[in-house]
């Protein structure tokens, strides 16, 4: 199921990841922006860190989801296991292993998951004009698609 769909449908937020873990959550709207600025900027290669602009826990972004909704919005990480099923079941048998690998590397390394995690976004040569979007500013801009009632938008950010 999709984050949107576990929002809209059970008011809930359940990634694979611990509640307390703090992360600079983005979107794939800022993503997209800060590539095309990048673009723009000439900026052809190297690593680019694309972050938030706060660093949040779990309940924390599912308190600023729900001030962007106006509905109540709990966030429930979803057991590592069952993650790894759902993923086999969308994508195919191994696949899930593959992806919670991830999840399960920042559950038992806590120090550089935080590292990769948890930094808000700073100015970097290329993106020094780049401001990612707040949660709620995000939640409210996208509001309509949390919305809708008949399938779900081809597109998803989770």
């Amino acid at each position: 199921m999709s984050a949107r769909r576990e929002i809209v449908e059970h008011g809930k937020f359940a990634p694979p990841i611990a509640e307390q873990q703090e992360i600079a959550w983005t979107s794939t709207d800022d993503c997209a922006d800060a590539a095309l600025t990048l673009l723009e900027h000439g900026a052809t290669g190297g690593d680019h860190r694309i972050a938030g602009p706060e660093s949040v826990t779990g309940d924390q972004l599912a308190a600023r989801v729900a001030a962007g909704l106006g509905r109540r919005v709990v966030y429930c990480p979803q057991p590592l296991d069952e993650f790894e099923r759902d993923v086999d079941a969308a994508m195919g048998a191994g696949i899930g292993r593959r992806v919670a690998s991830k999840f399960r590397f920042f559950a038992s390394h806590r120090q550089q998951a935080d590292a990769m995690l948890a930094g808000p976004f700073e100015a970097q040569p290329g993106l020094e004009d780049f401001r990612p979007t707040h949660i709620e500013q995000w939640v409210r801009r996208h509001a309509e698609d949390f919305h809708k009632s008949d399938g779900m938008a081809a597109t998803e950010d989770s």
